[in-house]
């Protein structure tokens, strides 16, 4: 079977899909479902996974080629995916150093998890599909909610890798927003720093790579997901969730919006409870009253 390829969402979404921002400033709010271990991936695999990335004539591929074949940086590279045993194996005979870095930074995750998260969604992860950013100083990636999933199911394991010499430099900024409800939260990703965003981090927030000319050299992000996630090679769920930022959008507002409205009906339900049992009290008195002088 020919291997399918991700096209274009055919979600096209209007001002009505989307609920309106909060006025800034915003507030500092860490999501929920945010996990982050610096050194989470050891210095010799760092280097290694360096030296790959840096050979000469790398063949980086243009992110958005299609849309800005001119102007479109050559910054992505894709990896996998790879399930099973069998392909585990040829994953890692072709990128050791990837595939080294990734049980790493697993192993790292799974061992912080296992106070603050034993049970959770991450439990049985798996390193199947690796998508390679490159950020140049003063470059960036626009804000945008990863492809929709049902509640609770999407997660990202993200690794990043830059010189050794620039460790305590300027490092990339990464940004997580809830514009909707005015929130924000800023996090850097020094070398071997290991992130995972999954649970309401994944399914209500954006994330972006803020762009930075002060930024100390390159950095290289690693978003390691299950096959099952990726939005370039899972055809699983297509006709449930259309794949693409505006269909992810669409449906993290509409899910906003669903959350509000059972907060209304719940609100609305105790105040009637509330008036009911005020009500019933008063009756209660009044009884009193005319039974003591009847």
């Amino acid at each position: 079977m020919p291997k399918r390829t991700r096209g274009t969402s055919a979600v096209v979404a209007t001002n009505k899909d989307y609920l309106a921002d909060a006025p800034k400033p915003w507030a500092t709010v860490k999501p929920k479902g945010l996990f982050i271990v610096p050194d989470g991936v050891d210095p010799h695999t760092a280097q290694a996974v360096w030296d790959f990335f840096n050979t000469p004539n790398f063949p980086w591929f243009q992110r958005f080629g299609v849309r800005f074949p001119k102007t479109a940086k050559f910054n992505n590279y894709r990896i996998g995916p790879f399930m099973g045993d069998d392909e585990q194996r040829m994953f890692e005979d072709k990128y050791p150093a990837v595939y080294a870095m990734c049980q790493e930074a697993v192993a790292t995750m799974r061992a912080h998890l296992q106070a603050k998260d034993p049970d959770g969604s991450f439990k049985h992860f798996k390193a199947e599909s690796v998508n390679v950013h490159k950020h140049e100083p003063g470059w960036g990636l626009g804000a945008h909610y990863d492809d929709t999933h049902d509640v609770g199911h999407g997660m990202v394991l993200m690794a990043s890798i830059s010189h050794g010499g620039n460790r305590w430099g300027n490092h990339r900024k990464f940004m997580f927003t809830d514009p909707v409800r005015g929130r924000k939260y800023e996090v850097f990703t020094p070398n071997r720093q290991v992130l995972l965003f999954k649970d309401a981090c994944y399914d209500f927030w954006r994330h972006e790579s803020i762009r930075d000319k002060h930024q100390s050299g390159t950095c290289l992000s690693f978003t390691i997901r299950l096959k099952s996630i990726d939005g370039y090679n899972n055809f699983a769920d297509d006709r449930k969730y259309p794949k693409g930022a505006p269909a992810a959008a669409m449906w993290a507002h509409k899910r906003i919006r669903a959350g509000r409205a059972i907060i209304r009906a719940w609100r609305r339900l105790v105040a009637r409870r509330a008036a009911a049992t005020a009500a019933a009290c008063v009756a209660s008195v009044q009884h009193g009253h005319n039974h003591s002088f009847g």
